[in-house]
């Protein structure tokens, strides 16, 4: 590697810039080399994704995590570089037009960095696909896979456009506790810790939390994080270990929940849209962003159920296929339904003071599946109370959270997006496993 001349690139806006670009093992991703570095040495570093003799010469398709190369070997080899092996490469760009993007680096060394000591579970560039099971068993390999890396990829650009649209919206990102001594959501169905001898349990849901910071004083907070759900479910739409992107604001309604929640969730679309375009390609899919995202109300939506001859019981929840149904009918791809009943929501939903069979809450299903759940939560104690004890909890269990609600507690709203589900749906997935790097399921607990 070529030692710097200018102090500039040691510290400050040159260090930044240098370490973005390489490390002391590799000059540059592949995916930056340009016809502009033509006659340029530079070192590389990656996987050997094909190796291929021609007589005396010999052709190794470098891989690196921003794209692929052709490498030209002129000299005799000690040893072939095995696929899937790490190798460093130092040689000349030069063009030539049957290589990949039309330039190829012509070897002058080839050093092996990390050899290959089993024969793999399957390559990233076969034909057939290996089943799910084999790709989570082997998750490392996997990601070497153009799909699969494309899915982490808009993953990643969803996450990131989240944080970005609600900072630029003046909110601040928390970390709540993952660890909590009581359910937040009121089921039954929790990871049970022994704590120090005293019992507790993996956080449901950071609900409690997020409202305990904006009654504390922090108006507008967001976090990510994982949250736990002992479900025995084994479908491809359930895992017990979830990511979720959540925020809660103080003194707001759910209407400027819900007004927030549409800008943020189109941003987050349109980032992917922007990033993403050569990932939806590895893929296979078409991806646009929705123009608006329109607001029904649950009870608009039984009735629209009724006359498309698929009834409902007004205060049960939709299913589903009933999800999907809507979106059909109404002919959108994303859409938020508002003014559940109170029965089927979290016991902190607002009620409406006129009608209090129905609250404050909503939902956004896309692409025919429910990716988000807010209202606006009860901020007074005494209410509060009223709705633990109607859902048959003790309010002794919640004391501490409602106590917090003693002191001046604002009116306040949030929502919860669940980063699985919604990459799922924006990338086509059968299973949402499929979308997590590592699923915790009913049977799987490694790698």
């Amino acid at each position: 590697m070529p030692q710097s001349n200018s102090q500039d690139e040691l510290t400050g806006a040159g260090q930044g810039r240098a370490l973005a670009t390489s490390t002391s093992l590799k000059e540059r991703y592949i995916s930056a080399i340009t016809r502009q570095d033509e006659g340029k040495t530079l070192t590389v570093a990656g996987w050997v994704h094909a190796f291929r003799e021609m007589g005396a010469l010999a052709f190794v398709i470098l891989r690196d995590g921003s794209g692929k190369m052709q490498v030209k070997i002129p000299f005799k080899l000690d040893q072939k570089p095995e696929r899937e092996s790490a190798i460093q490469v130092r040689g000349k760009v030069k063009k030539d037009s049957r290589a990949p993007g039309g330039l190829e680096l012509e070897a002058e060394q080839i050093t092996v960095l990390g050899r290959v000591y089993q024969t793999p579970a399957f390559y990233p560039d076969q034909k057939s696909e290996p089943g799910l099971n084999v790709r989570l068993d082997n998750r490392p390999l996997d990601f070497r896979c153009e799909k699969t890396r494309a899915v982490f990829n808009i993953r990643a650009s969803l996450e990131s456009g989240f944080r970005e649209a609600l900072i630029a919206l003046g909110f601040e990102e928390i970390n709540p506790a993952c660890i909590v001594a009581t359910a937040t959501e009121g089921g039954a169905q929790l990871f049970k810790l022994d704590y120090f001898d005293k019992p507790a349990f993996l956080g449901q849901s950071p609900q409690f939390y997020k409202q305990l910071a904006v009654i504390g004083g922090m108006e507008r907070v967001f976090m990510t994080t994982p949250v736990f759900r002992a479900e025995k479910h084994e479908g491809p739409f359930h895992i017990n270990e979830i990511h979720q992107m959540d925020m809660e604001m103080a003194f707001a309604t759910n209407e400027d929940a819900i007004a927030v929640l549409s800008l943020v969730f189109l941003r987050m679309l349109a980032r992917v849209s922007e990033k993403n375009a050569a990932d939806f390609k590895a893929l296979g899919k078409e991806f646009r962003v929705p123009a608006a995202v329109p607001v029904r109300t649950y009870s608009e939506l039984v009735d629209l159920l009724a006359a498309g001859g698929d009834r409902i019981k007004f205060g049960h929840d939709f299913s589903k296929e009933q999800e999907a149904k809507i979106c059909e009918l109404l002919k959108c791809e994303a859409l938020i339904i508002r003014d559940y009943p109170t029965s089927v929501r979290a016991f902190y939903s607002m009620p409406y003071e006129n009608e209090p069979k129905l609250c404050k809450s909503y939902d956004i299903i896309y692409r025919g599946m429910e990716i988000c759940s807010g209202a606006q939560r009860i901020h007074t104690p005494e209410l509060l109370e009223k709705q633990i004890a109607a859902r048959g909890m003790n309010p002794e269990y919640f004391k501490s959270y409602t106590d917090a609600f003693r002191v001046g507690a604002p009116p306040h709203a949030g929502w919860s997006i669940g980063l699985d589900r919604l990459t799922m749906a924006v990338c086509g997935l059968e299973n949402i496993r499929e979308a997590i790097m590592f699923p915790r399921d009913k049977h799987r607990m490694r790698p």
